[in-house]
């Protein structure tokens, strides 16, 4: 019995770590998982526009692996004191992976207008635009990507 009791005790405590440590590392390298994994945002670019109009968006990214993400698109006014909001639109996504960025596309588009109302630049000024993908990956805490445009200019 005195020999069998070292073994026990070491079987005992060999499936307790288990049990508590493996799922904790898996957890700790889930949460390493860069968002990038699945959604890759390289940079976005505006063009200048006018007053009212939709200026032309650009944004390089890939999409490595399919996944939903909720994503945020804002419009922000470059003050003296920072930026000012002007406004933002929000929606949910499907991705696929391989999903290629329509040719030509404005800042409504991205910020899914007709579904949300119109949100165009209506003061000369500067502005930039950022963009927020939360990405639900299954088996995955959520992961979070974002970027910020170039400077652009609104005219009359």
């Amino acid at each position: 019995m005195r020999r069998c009791f070292p073994a026990l005790a070491g079987v005992f405590l060999g499936t307790l770590l288990t049990w508590s440590i493996v799922p904790a590392l898996g957890n700790v390298l889930h949460s390493a998982v860069p968002a990038s994994r699945w959604l890759d945002v390289r940079s976005i670019k505006v063009s200048d526009s006018r007053v009212g109009k939709s200026p032309r968006v650009e944004v390089v990214r890939e999409v490595r692996r399919s996944v939903n993400a909720g994503w945020t698109v804002t419009l922000h006014k470059v003050t003296p004191a920072g930026l000012e909001l002007v406004c933002a639109r929000s929606g949910n996504t499907d991705f696929r992976a391989n999903w290629i960025t329509p040719k030509n596309t404005d800042l409504n588009w991205w910020m899914n207008v007709p579904v949300n109302p119109p949100c165009n630049p209506v003061v000369v000024g500067s502005y930039v635009v950022t963009m927020v993908w939360t990405l639900q990956a299954n088996g995955f805490p959520p992961k979070v990507t974002r970027g910020m445009s170039n400077k652009f200019e609104v005219t009359e």
